[in-house]
C-alpha cells in the first residue's frame, strides 16, 4: 500500500524541526510507524515546501498510485492551494482520513493577547469553516477521546488508540517524581504539595521538565528543558496537576501517554479520558485537586511500593498491548482498506 501523509508544518523532509510540542512528536512518530507497514510519500514542511511537493506529485502523476491519504490537523489555517489539493485527493476517490487533533479556537479564554482577542471571531468563523469542510471530504475524522468528538460534532466511533512508546526502564531505587510540560493553571498545587511533603520530613527528589521556568523552587527539585534518560532512570511518579476545565476535559493529553511509556504511576485529577484509562488498565491514582491531597496521594505512592510498583506494571503492560504507535498506524491503515470496499 503506497499513501500520503499531510502534516502541514509540523514535519517536513529539508529541515530537522525540533520535537518540543505534542502536535511535532505525534507527526513525527506517525510517520515512522506508517513508514514501518508501508510506503508513505510525506507533503508537510512550511507553505513553501508543500507548495513544491504538491507540485511534484502532480507533475508526476503519483496520485493516481496512492491508496489512502493521511492528515495531521495543523496548528494553523490551511492554504488556498492545500484545499485545492485536498480537493483534487476526494475527486480522485482516494480514501481519505485525518486526526483532528484540538479546538482551541472554540474557547475564547486562549486568547491570550489584546490582539488575540480582537481576531477571535474572525478565527472562530475561519476555523469552523476549515471544520465543517473537513466534515465533507473526509471519510474518517479521528478524535482523541469520545468526549471531543462530541463537542466538536464528529462521528464518536473513530477514535484512534492513543501513542505510547516504552523508553529504557532501568529505574533507582530511591523514588522520584516528574512533571513535564507547561506549568499551567493547577501547577501550583504541584509547588505546594512540595512544601507540603518538606514540612512533613518528605524530601522527594522532583523533576520539573518545562521550557517555561519562572517560579521559585527548594533545593530537592531540579529543572530541566528536557527528559534525559536519566531522569527517566530517576523517575517513578508522574504528575499531571492540570485543572479539569471545560476543554481540558474533552482531551487526552500526549503527556499522559509519556508517563505510561515511562512505566510511571501518574497522579492526576479525574478527567474523563483519564477516568477511561483507569478503568481499563488500572493506571492512575487521582487526587482531589488541592495541594494537600496531591501531597497525600504522593506519600502512599512513596509509601506503598507494592501498589507503585502495580501501577507501573500496568501502564507498561498498556502501552506494550494495546495503545501504541504501531496499534495506531494499524488502524488507520485497517480503515482505508474499509473504505476501498464500501
Amino acid at each position: 500500500m503506497k499513501i500520503i501523509f499531510f502534516a502541514p508544518y509540523n514535519i517536513s523532509e529539508n529541515i530537522a524541526i525540533p520535537l518540543d510540542s505534542a502536535p511535532r512528536i505525534r507527526c513525527r512518530k506517525m510517520y515512522e510507524s506508517l513508514k514501518s507497514k508501508c510506503e508513505v510519500i510525506l507533503v508537510g514542511g512550511s507553505a513553501m515546501e508543500r507548495r513544491l511537493k504538491i507540485n511534484r506529485l502532480l507533475k508526476k502523476n503519483e496520485i493516481e498510485n496512492v491508496s489512502g491519504f493521511y492528515m495531521e490537523s495543523p496548528n494553523c489555517s490551511l492554504k488556498n492551494f492545500d484545499i485545492n489539493f485536498l480537493s483534487l485527493v476526494k475527486r480522485n476517490k482516494i480514501p481519505m482520513s485525518m486526526f483532528y487533533r484540538d479546538a482551541h479556537w472554540k474557547f475564547s479564554n486562549f486568547s491570550k493577547t489584546y490582539y488575540q482577542k480582537l481576531k477571535y471571531k474572525r478565527k472562530y468563523n475561519k476555523s469552523n469553516k476549515q471544520l465543517q469542510y473537513f466534515k465533507i471530504i473526509f471519510n474518517y475524522i479521528y478524535s482523541s477521546t469520545r468526549e471531543f468528538a462530541e463537542f466538536t460534532g464528529l462521528n464518536s466511533e473513530y477514535l484512534l488508540p492513543p501513542g505510547g512508546e516504552i523508553l529504557e526502564q532501568r529505574k533507582d531505587k530511591k523514588v522520584g517524581i516528574l512533571f513535564s510540560g507547561s506549568p499551567k493553571k493547577g501547577f501550583q498545587n504541584l509547588i505546594d504539595a512540595n512544601e507540603i511533603l518538606l514540612s512533613d520530613g518528605y524530601k522527594i527528589p522532583f523533576f520539573i521538565v518545562t521550557k517555561d521556568f519562572s517560579f521559585s523552587i527548594q533545593d530537592n527539585v531540579t529543572v530541566s528543558k528536557i527528559v534525559s534518560e536519566d531522569i527517566i532512570r530517576k523517575v517513578h511518579i508522574g504528575i499531571i496537576p492540570l485543572e479539569p476545565t471545560s476543554y481540558y476535559r474533552l482531551a487526552l493529553s500526549l503527556k499522559f501517554m509519556q508517563y505510561l511509556g515511562f512505566g510511571l504511576a501518574v497522579i492526576c485529577q479525574r478527567f474523563p479520558a483519564f477516568e477511561k484509562y483507569d478503568d481499563q488498565y488500572g493506571v492512575c491514582h487521582f487526587f482531589d485537586g488541592t495541594s494537600r491531597d496531591l501531597a497525600e496521594k504522593i506519600r502512599e505512592l512513596i509509601q506503598n511500593d507494592s501498589l507503585r510498583e502495580s501501577i507501573s506494571k500496568n501502564a507498561l503492560d498498556a502501552v506494550k498491548n494495546k495503545e501504541n504507535w504501531g496499534e495506531r498506524a494499524r488502524v488507520i491503515l485497517s480503515d482505508f482498506k474499509k473504505i476501498e470496499t464500501t
